[in-house]
């Protein structure tokens, strides 16, 4: 699944020196996407890379716990260095 923000605004983060730097926003929906296959049992999440304007998921649902995936960004920082 592939979640765009609306007009591709950059609320999830920057690439900064090619390494997603989470904002505020995207922290949160890392942590949320994160929280799913603890909360949501019906729901896994394989894998996922969260981009500026967008967020891919590999996700199953009902199926009882086929597989915990993980993060495929490449970095976890928060927030991007004033430029």
């Amino acid at each position: 699944m592939t979640i765009c923000t609306q007009d591709r605004q950059h609320y999830f983060g920057e690439i900064c020196d090619e390494k997603m730097i989470y904002s505020t926003v995207g922290t949160i929906c890392k942590e949320e996407i994160e929280q799913t296959n603890i909360i949501r049992p019906s729901v896994d999440i394989h894998e996922y890379v969260i981009m500026p304007n967008h967020i891919h998921l590999l996700i199953s649902v009902g199926t009882g716990g086929v597989g915990k995936g993980g993060n495929l960004s490449n970095n976890t920082n928060i927030g991007c260095p004033a430029e």
